[in-house]
């Protein structure tokens, strides 16, 4: 991985459900993975291995979407870059 979270800012993101009362226009994004032409944006993570986060997928503005995504999944497609936010 070029580069991966360290476990202090991981412990930095709210858990998952921390900041459901907030709208998701204003949530604040901790972290940035792209792949090629997809992008995800992280919210909230449950400490081990899944995020929540909106996903633009190849680039689809119209599709993007909130959801959650598996960082084990990410690395095993080939995401390798990691973008502090």
């Amino acid at each position: 991985m070029w580069n991966t979270p360290s476990q202090e800012h991981l412990d930095s993101i709210p858990r998952l459900y921390d900041t459901e009362h907030i709208p998701t226009e204003e949530k604040l994004i901790y972290l940035h993975f792209f792949l090629g032409g997809s992008d995800w944006y992280i919210a909230e993570y449950n400490g081990d291995d899944l995020f929540f986060g909106f996903a633009i997928l190849n680039s689809d503005y119209e599709m993007a979407e909130w959801g959650y995504i598996s960082f084990m999944y990410y690395c095993f497609i080939g995401g390798s870059l990691v973008k502090y936010v």
